[in-house]
């Protein structure tokens, strides 16, 4: 599918998914208000919280509003939260089970490494990628847990769930695009579409 085109259209309760012969029909659900709004935007940051406001529509003469960055919108107090108490980002047997992953993923890199395996690697390095970015986002450098604030982990949670829901419905109709966007979408606490080989339009 290199250098493909794959096109996303809105509208009203639907988004028409159109990929070479692929044209198919999804119902328009959280997960997909979200999905839209961050490949509109690749390689801009998009916090859960934000993400959620995403299902209510900006108002016109406000839309302006949806051009700033992240830190803009901090800047100005548009998404201020009263936040109570801490809640850790991950959970303890989450965390165990990403670093062992990684474990191997690094030994398995060390051996492509060697065999000079270079077309195996480039996925490896991709899943190195991934569960590192993960590690830092949860945990400081010390290893201390980081935290949310209160209701933080619930709306990543929620975030979360409802945007895999929407990978999956692509993946199970166009399993190509599917596992591009799995690899490219990073969807947990800070949502990022980072482009690649196939050209995206929304």
């Amino acid at each position: 599918m290199s250098n493909s085109v794959a096109q996303f259209q809105e509208k009203a309760s639907v988004v028409v998914l159109q990929d070479g012969d692929i044209v198919h029909e999804f119902r328009k659900s959280r997960g997909w208000i979200y999905l839209l709004e961050v490949l509109r935007h690749p390689g801009q940051c998009r916090y859960a919280h934000s993400l959620r406001a995403a299902e209510h529509p900006i108002p016109e003469e406000y839309r302006y509003v949806n051009d700033f960055s992240e830190n803009e919108r901090n800047a100005e107090n548009l998404y201020a939260q009263h936040y109570v108490q801490n809640i850790e980002m991950a959970d303890r047997q989450t965390i165990k089970e990403v670093s062992k992953r990684l474990n191997q993923v690094l030994a398995i890199e060390a051996e492509l490494r060697v065999n000079n395996d270079i077309a195996a690697l480039e996925e490896v390095l991709r899943e190195k990628e991934q569960l590192s970015q993960y590690l830092e986002e949860v945990m400081w450098r010390d290893g201390r847990m980081r935290y949310f604030r209160d209701g933080g982990r619930k709306a990543v949670s929620s975030v979360h769930k409802a945007l895999s829901r929407a990978l999956q419905e692509i993946e199970d109709v166009d399993p190509p695009l599917g596992r591009y966007l799995r690899k490219r979408v990073k969807i947990w606490h800070r949502v990022v579409y980072e482009p690649g080989d196939i050209v995206v339009s929304c």
